[in-house]
């Protein structure tokens, strides 16, 4: 056995990976998105890998589920959670970008849209949460959304110093 392949820990072919973001389980199959680099053994350039399990042992590793839009000045999509809302899925994560838009001044919150589980799109409404929600207090390095359903009001909670 491969000490950096573990039989009960999903890991990525190569590459960097961290954090687990959003799992859950749809129609008998469990999701899992985590952090990762595809185009690097460490950490920087920050996508979310996505693998799907019918039993939480065997895992089918699936293409990247969100990578950063460099057109919409996007450099890393930062840890989130996902939504499931009916037929639809949203994932919620920190975008990150260049200048003003990096981790400790300028983070913002996006979202991105499933129906098939296996494309995401990020709709025009991005970003759903900017650093002017703060006013006059200075919140630094605010990312990680968390979002859940309490009876008919939908909450999100952020991590922030």
């Amino acid at each position: 056995m491969d000490r950096y392949r573990p039989r009960y820990h999903f890991t990525p072919l190569r590459n960097w990976m961290n954090d687990p973001n959003g799992p859950f389980q749809r129609d008998g199959e469990y999701h899992l998105f985590y952090q990762h680099n595809p185009s690097g053994t460490e950490w920087g350039d920050i996508h979310w890998g996505h693998a799907t399990s019918l039993d939480l042992v065997n895992w089918k590793r699936l293409p990247v589920a969100l990578a950063p839009s460099r057109e919409l000045g996007e450099l890393h999509c930062y840890s989130g959670c996902s939504v499931v809302n009916g037929d639809e899925v949203t994932l919620f994560y920190t975008s990150i970008g260049e200048g003003e838009r990096n981790a400790t001044t300028g983070a913002q919150q996006w979202t991105a849209k499933g129906n098939d589980l296996r494309t995401w799109r990020k709709p025009a409404v991005n970003p759903i949460l900017t650093v002017d929600i703060h006013g006059d207090l200075r919140i630094t390095e605010w990312r990680d959304p968390y979002v859940w359903r309490d009876q008919e009001e939908w909450k999100m909670l952020l991590g922030g110093t």
